[in-house]
């Protein structure tokens, strides 16, 4: 036998014979397997096994299709052994996957609350073209101090966002600021972003 029965591994190995000829029993999570000469004499999964019993030479394989396999073997209790460890640890992947599957979806849910939050938080440095037009502050105020006085003289390129500023203004911010200072104010105006006098 090439491992304990007791130890979580990828495989057991364990001695056999088949018609008095050496063999070697292989049992993974997923499948026993005969194997002589290195060729595979008998394959089956896991799932297919209803049960098995242990004799002193032998072990005899139940399966749920109906049927037996009997190996030849004075290993059979560690075989059991071995395929008991080997249940017990697809059973504790299953809860392991499991727990990952819930501690990600957790992960990603708090995550997504806080990107709201953070889309919140965004939203609320930012005025509407209509908030700018009619001087209605009381959203924007409301976020408190940390947002800074309305610089009346600059709102639309302080409170509008770029993308909004763009389509309002038909220029970038940074477009718009290329501008000769007695043009912005008319530009401003225009879209009734005022009050300005072409004179500032």
């Amino acid at each position: 036998m090439a491992a304990k029965a007791h130890d979580l591994v990828s495989h057991y190995d364990f001695d056999c014979t088949i018609k008095g000829k050496k063999a070697n029993l292989q049992v993974t999570k997923e499948s026993i397997k005969l194997f002589q000469k290195g060729q595979i004499k008998v394959s089956h999964a896991i799932k297919e096994l209803k049960s098995w019993s242990v004799g002193s030479d032998k072990i005899t394989f139940h399966l749920n299709a109906g049927g037996t396999v009997s190996i030849d073997t004075t290993e059979g209790q560690a075989i059991k052994d071995a395929l008991v460890n080997q249940a017990k640890g697809i059973i504790q992947d299953k809860k392991d996957a499991k727990a990952k599957a819930e501690a990600d979806a957790q992960a990603a849910e708090e995550a997504e609350m806080l990107r709201k939050e953070a889309d919140a938080e965004e939203a609320l440095r930012w005025c509407t073209y209509e908030e700018l037009k009619t001087g209605n502050y009381e959203r924007y105020n409301a976020a408190g101090e940390r947002q800074g006085a309305v610089d009346e003289k600059n709102k639309a390129t302080q409170l509008l966002t770029d993308e909004d500023f763009e389509k309002v203004m038909g220029m970038t911010k940074e477009a718009f600021g290329k501008q000769p200072a007695f043009k912005k104010p008319m530009l401003l105006k225009k879209q009734g972003l005022g009050p300005f006098q072409f004179n500032e």
